[in-house]
């Protein structure tokens, strides 16, 4: 099949029963539209990927470019299971979650789910048991929000240090009167300190970097 034949078999289903915040995702390198659509029948080899909670449900650019055109996105803009309906749980193949619980109700209406993939660290959203037990791999992003979070506790580092807070704080009750230099508590010069990293996993490996 030709590049424009695959591409003409792409299909984007969406609704918005809420709006939501922000998440990330990435495909489970083993995990591919061709072993997932073996086995199937011919009258049924399109495979479904459900995302629910999506942050931007108008815009799956980037699931679309990794999944591959051959696959059938359907996004609900929802973090209650109960407003996703029980046909979009069936036909899904896959589901990606950012936030949305999904125990074992929902697991026992995915009836041809593979794996479910959270939009983040942890698996916290997913009963790992019931997946077990349904024959549902379980999947996340360990490198999820890594330089975000490294860059903020650099920041807050640097804050505390600097003597941010302190000054803020005496500036917004007085901005004339309440300025002092002294008034940080912990205020010293940076070049002369040594950072002390405890655990240099994938944050504070980034940080160390």
């Amino acid at each position: 099949m030709c590049s424009s034949d695959l591409a003409a078999r792409a299909s984007f289903l969406v609704t918005r029963p809420s709006p939501l915040g922000s998440g990330g995702w990435r495909v489970p390198p083993a995990w591919s539209a061709e072993t997932a659509l073996r086995g199937r029948g011919a009258e049924d080899e399109t495979m479904h990927v459900l995302i629910v909670d999506a942050a931007h449900a108008s815009d799956v650019a980037v699931e679309a470019a990794t999944l591959g055109p051959e696959i059938t996105v359907e996004v609900v803009a929802t973090r209650d299971p109960a407003a996703v309906d029980d046909a979009a749980w069936a036909r899904a193949d896959a589901v990606l979650s950012w936030l949305m619980p999904i125990g074992p109700a929902e697991i026992a209406r995915l009836t041809r789910c593979r794996v479910l993939v959270k939009y983040g660290v942890g698996y916290d959203i997913f009963d790992i048991e019931a997946a077990g037990r349904a024959g549902i791999a379980v999947c996340n992003v360990p490198d999820y929000g890594t330089g975000e979070v490294a860059d903020h506790a650099m920041a807050m580092m640097l804050s505390l240090r600097r003597g941010l807070p302190s000054f803020t704080r005496l500036l917004a009750a007085d901005p004339v009167g309440g300025w002092n230099w002294s008034a940080g508590p912990l205020m010293k010069r940076l070049a002369t300190d040594r950072l002390g990293i405890v655990g240099l996993g994938r944050i504070g490996g980034a940080v160390a970097r």
